[in-house]
C-alpha cells in the first residue's frame, strides 16, 4: 500500500486481512462501531485512533476532542 498521511479504518482493516469483528476485537470496540467508522457515520475517539496507530502504525481521522472550561 503506498504511503499516505491518513488511512481510513477500512483501508487499515483490509490491509491487515481482518474481518470487521476481528479488527473490532483487536482495538477494543464493537463490530458495529467499526461498521460505523467505515461508512463515515462515526469517527473513532482519540483513544481508539491511538490504539489503531499503536497496533498497526496507521493514522486515521478521529472525532474532534473538546475540553470544557468552567468560567469563574
Amino acid at each position: 500500500m503506498p504511503k499516505k498521511k491518513y488511512y481510513t479504518v477500512k483501508e487499515v482493516r483490509q490491509r491487515e486481512g481482518m474481518t470487521q469483528k476481528e479488527f473490532a476485537e483487536s482495538i477494543g470496540v464493537s463490530a458495529w462501531s467499526v461498521g460505523q467508522y467505515e461508512r463515515g457515520q462515526m469517527k473513532p475517539s482519540a483513544e481508539v485512533a491511538q490504539r489503531i496507530y499503536d497496533l498497526y502504525g496507521a493514522i486515521v481521522p478521529m472525532a474532534p476532542t473538546y475540553v470544557l472550561v468552567k468560567k469563574s
